[in-house]
């Protein structure tokens, strides 16, 4: 009988039905952008090849390689796309803010920041050692330090100047437009920024909220920094409530809203959008951009992603669905059905979704990402959108055979090695007066037999295994990347 397991190449045992190769399977990926040229979605000069993960932001786009250096692009250099001075190697993580700012970690604990200087591309003043993670937002950032301390510097006015701030013992940080909030690992929270510039409350203002027995945090940008926005900031607690503060025209007021059992939340620029772990969602803000989805079936949701303008939920079933502004991602009936969709993701103008396959769509703004037909979306891995431009990461297709090393020996059709030696070997160990085997001072038995066993059975393979000239996985029924745990995986069937 047919049976079938799925297994990371890495992690396989040698027995009759798996097989283990003791050989890392590295991807050597690829990226590609497309959108605005002006705001990186020309990456053509660009060695984007190797690549581990990307990320775009209002000013700049980046991606870190798998051997550790990084590249920045965008089509003004001031604005982090101009990295010619900044050492990007042994990198471990990247962040750029909508400011025009961004910081990378090494992995051995320090940190380097570029761009805008008066929003975070400066940290000639600022201890950058023994740093665990790193947020830029806006106008500012902030990193956490594996001792638990953690400094901000940008914008004093926006987030820039923790100066005030009790950041000790700080398990997670966040910046978003004009504000930050860290996370400490006693379950409060605290906020800084702006507390005097939005039209309609500001997030670096918390006074008035509840910050205790907190799980998670988040602020948000809001993409085009326009004047008067005070900015948006989430935190859910561990009894799966959920609140928002900031401005409370584009999600700062959730007070209408049930945020009771709640996953996660995603905010854009002018609406957020929480996930139940019941399956479904709920969404506020400017109802024009994502904030009323009453029309939208919201259940059965695995994933959401709020860009500047729109909203897309991502169903368990594969579906997927898109509301908000039409003209900038609101609207995806342009692309046919969203089905078979893995992940999710929308910025400024556009969205982008990755389908099981490997294939991706993009819809929105043709001008600014919405358009990608003149892009090979095929093999895609990670995928993100930012400031009218889109870049997705191209995962690289393997030759199988070529994996094993020159020795190894092919597999044939029922799992075993070919050449596999059946029956009793010669020279059997002899036995002593108590018939145990007796025992060298080493500790092997003696009479171990020599040479290759022989006499194989009939219908049993014979011959020596074959060396590199025939590695041909006959067993393999297909190959392919799981992007639950992020592995390459084949499956074997016996």
């Amino acid at each position: 009988m047919e049976s079938s397991k799925i297994h990371n190449l890495g992690e396989m045992n040698m027995n009759s039905t798996e097989y283990h190769f003791h050989r890392a399977l590295t991807a050597s990926n690829s990226a590609v952008a497309w959108g605005d040229s002006r705001y990186g979605g020309d990456a053509s000069s660009i060695d984007l090849t190797n690549t581990a993960d990307i990320s775009c932001s209002y000013y700049a786009c980046a991606a870190r390689r798998n051997d550790g250096t990084a590249v920045a692009w965008r089509g003004d250099s001031r604005y982090g796309g101009d990295v010619s001075n900044v050492d990007l190697t042994n990198i471990a993580d990247i962040s750029c803010g909508d400011g025009g700012a961004c910081v990378a970690r090494r992995n051995d604990g320090t940190a380097v920041a570029w761009g805008i200087s008066s929003k975070g591309g400066d940290t000639s003043n600022v201890d950058l050692t023994n740093i665990a993670d790193i947020s830029c937002g806006g106008f500012a950032c902030v990193a956490r330090r594996n001792d638990g301390t953690a400094v901000a510097w940008g914008d004093s006015r926006y987030g820039g100047d923790a100066s005030n701030v009790d950041l000790t013992n700080i398990a997670d940080i966040s910046c978003g437009d004009k504000a930050c909030v860290a996370r400490r690992n006693d379950g409060t929270a605290v906020a800084w920024g702006t507390d005097n510039g939005g039209y309609g409350g500001d997030a670096g203002d918390a006074s008035n909220v509840d910050l205790t027995n907190i799980a998670d945090i988040s602020c948000y940008d809001l993409r085009v920094l326009q004047n008067g926005f005070g900015g948006v900031c989430v935190a859910r607690r561990n009894d799966g409530t959920a609140v928002a503060w900031g401005d409370s025209r584009y999600g700062g007021d959730a007070s209408n809203v049930d945020l009771t059992n709640i996953a996660d939340i995603s905010c854009g620029g002018r609406a957020c959008v929480a996930r139940r772990n019941d399956g479904t969602a709920v969404a506020w803000g400017d109802s024009r951009h994502g904030g009323d989805a009453s029309s939208i079936d919201l259940t059965n949701i695995a994933d959401i992603s709020c860009g500047s303008y729109a909203c897309v939920a991502r169903r368990n079933d594969g579906t997927a669905v898109a509301w908000g502004s039409s003209a900038y991602g609101g609207n995806a009936s342009s692309i046919g059905d969203l089905t078979n969709i893995a992940d999710i993701s929308c910025g400024d103008t556009a969205c982008v979704a990755r389908r099981n396959d490997g294939t991706a769509v993009a819809w929105g703004d043709h001008r600014y990402g919405g358009n990608a037909t003149s892009v090979d979306l095929t093999n895609i891995g990670d995928i993100s959108c930012g400031y009218r431009v889109c870049v997705a990461n191209i995962e690289s297709k393997f030759d199988v055979p070529s994996l094993l090393p020159s020795n190894e020996p092919s597999v044939s059709p029922t799992g075993a090695p070919t050449g596999a030696p059946t029956g009793a070997p010669t020279g059997a160990p002899t036995k002593s007066e108590s018939d145990e085997p007796s025992v060298s001072p080493t500790g092997a038995p003696t009479g171990a037999p020599t040479g290759a066993p022989t006499g194989a059975p009939t219908g049993a393979p014979t011959g020596a295994p074959t060396k590199s000239e025939d590695r041909t996985f006959k067993i393999i029924s297909s190959f392919h990347f799981d992007d639950s745990r992020r592995e390459w995986c084949l499956q074997a069937k016996n």
